[in-house]
């Protein structure tokens, strides 16, 4: 259901929706207002922000609830460290090394092959090309030539 949030809280308040638990924040909000001229707009929108800053909604919303009389469940507010952290730390870590051992050995292999860097990067400027004339591309074509 969609109501206010103050809705929820007289009724929880009441004793009602005990088996529920009411969120700090609205998942959907639905603002109501009325027409206005600028003039009233600009000066009510003044008056609420000076008693906002004074703390005069707080001191309204206070004096219209009421405590809940459901039973409060303990709560425990403890945040996690990085122990908690540690098995996803760790499997981050083996994958990195994979694919840093994985890319090593790639370029190890290929230096293996050809001998030499310079060697290695004519071929990489080679297979460049050679894919260039397969897919048709003009620019790489003329580069070629």
């Amino acid at each position: 259901a969609i109501m206010a949030p103050n809705w929820l809280a007289t009724e929880q308040a009441g004793g009602g929706l005990c088996d529920f638990l009411l969120t700090p924040d609205p998942v959907l909000s639905v603002p109501v207002g009325l027409w206005t001229s600028k003039r009233v707009e600009k000066a009510i929108s003044w008056q609420v922000a000076k008693e906002t800053v004074a703390g005069v909604w707080e001191h309204v919303r206070e004096a219209a609830t009421q405590p809940s009389r459901c039973v409060q469940a303990e709560v425990n507010h403890m945040s996690l460290d990085v122990h908690h952290c540690l098995g996803v730390i760790i499997i981050v870590a083996a994958f990195f090394a994979l694919a840093l051992i994985v890319r090593v050995t790639d370029v190890l292999l290929l230096y293996k092959k050809f001998g030499s860097w310079t060697k290695l990067e004519r071929a990489d400027e080679v297979a460049e090309a050679q894919i260039a004339n397969q897919n048709g591309s003009p620019l790489l074509n003329s580069e070629a030539a």
